[in-house]
């Protein structure tokens, strides 16, 4: 007998989102705030976005010239889409420091969001998040490589932040160990030039 071919799985990436400024408006009605775009999430076995910004209305401003800053609701039009999982991982979910960074972790796991690259320690930023679609378990990790900060904003033991790329030891330990437990591992890195 020929064994069955494998399932066909389709994955949806979006890039970085936000809702500062301009884009705040969006969240008036959460369920419309991705528009036309939300049918290709909603689509998709598997859906993720960089969601670039602190959920959150505390904290003190980084030194850094831009910040972005969305209330929960951000949240709300995430699932709206039909987005499966974001990645915090990138230059500005700390715009708004550690109780910025709290406080957009904390929202995220209210709303049942599940969410990559960062955490309240190294373990939380480096670990996957797994899925199992159609019989396949795919797990899916965020690290940035985008150097503001980094070294002030890195995830240790003992203090919450952000997974790096530049942590060689700890980016590639994090992707052996979720490769052992998974058919497909995705890693989702911001990184580049503005």
């Amino acid at each position: 007998p020929t064994p069955a071919p494998p399932p066909q799985i389709t994955l949806a990436f979006g890039g970085d989102v936000h809702f500062a400024g301009r884009t705040l408006k969006l969240l008036d009605d959460p369920a419309t705030a991705f528009g036309p775009v939300a049918g290709i999430f909603t689509a998709a076995d598997l859906a993720m976005v960089n969601l670039e910004t602190a959920v959150t209305t505390r904290g003190t401003p980084e030194p850094k010239r831009f910040h972005f800053r969305a209330p929960p609701s951000a949240y709300d039009a995430i699932k709206a889409a039909g987005i499966d999982i974001v990645s915090l991982a990138n230059n500005h979910t700390l715009d708004y420091g550690r109780v910025g960074l709290e406080d957009t972790i904390a929202h995220a796991e209210q709303a049942g969001v599940p969410f990559v690259g960062v955490g309240r320690d190294d373990a939380q930023a480096y670990a996957p998040q797994y899925f199992d679609v159609k019989g396949v378990k795919i797990a899916i990790l965020g690290l940035s490589q985008v150097e503001e900060l980094w070294s002030r904003w890195a995830a240790k033991p003992d203090r919450s932040g952000m997974a790096y790329a530049m942590e060689l030891a700890k980016a590639t330990a994090a992707v052996k160990a979720a490769r052992a437990r998974a058919d497909v591992v995705i890693i989702y890195m911001h990184w580049g030039l503005e």
